[in-house]
């Protein structure tokens, strides 16, 4: 299923904004597989990802990641539960104007970590070098969880990954991210 992308106006309200998950585990038969979500917002003033992992105490090699690109051009945002943020343009490390906070709790489901990242709509279109993103604007992208902790290593993703190959985190492992408006 698409990842989705909820336009709305104003703040995210995110009870009203669709989840995608991150599940798959290719290299863990047995082993820690955490569950993880996504979700993601799109208003007039540009971009929310509010990502986050079901962790107790998770090593600091802990991370989230959200990679997603119209055409050659994509971005890469990395949060680590020690609360170090890492991005990339076209998997070069850069600087972005990426404000972003961490979040922590506790709900239903348990004990969670992750982060609040907002993109700017110049900045957004500036590194996917588009003119603008609607609904009919393709792009296509991957969901992250990853360890390499020892003891807590784990590879996973909201799309099938080939987690041995060269570049796993590039657009050979993207899928489609759909636009919503309603």
């Amino acid at each position: 299923m698409a990842v989705l992308i909820r336009r709305m106006s104003g703040e995210p309200r995110y009870d009203s904004i669709p989840v995608a998950k991150i599940t798959d585990y290719p290299l863990e038969k047995e082993s820690y597989m955490p569950f993880a979500q996504c979700q993601l917002c799109l208003n007039g003033e540009g971009l929310t990802i509010r990502i986050w992992a079901f962790e107790v105490d998770p090593p600091k090699e802990s991370a989230l990641r959200i990679s997603f690109g119209t055409g050659e051009h994509y971005l890469t945002l990395t949060v680590y539960s020690d609360d170090r943020y890492v991005y990339a343009a076209d998997g070069s490390p850069c600087e972005l104007p990426v404000s972003h906070h961490s979040i922590a709790g506790e709900d239903l489901q348990g004990i969670y970590w992750g982060a609040v990242l907002f993109i700017p709509t110049d900045a957004l279109l500036s590194v996917l070098d588009v003119a603008q993103i609607d609904t009919d604007t393709v792009i296509r992208g991957n969901l992250y969880k990853l360890s390499d902790a020892e003891g807590w290593s784990h590879y996973g993703s909201h799309y099938p990954v080939d987690f041995t190959s060269a570049d796993p985190y590039g657009p050979a492992y993207f899928d489609k991210f759909s636009i919503l408006s309603y």
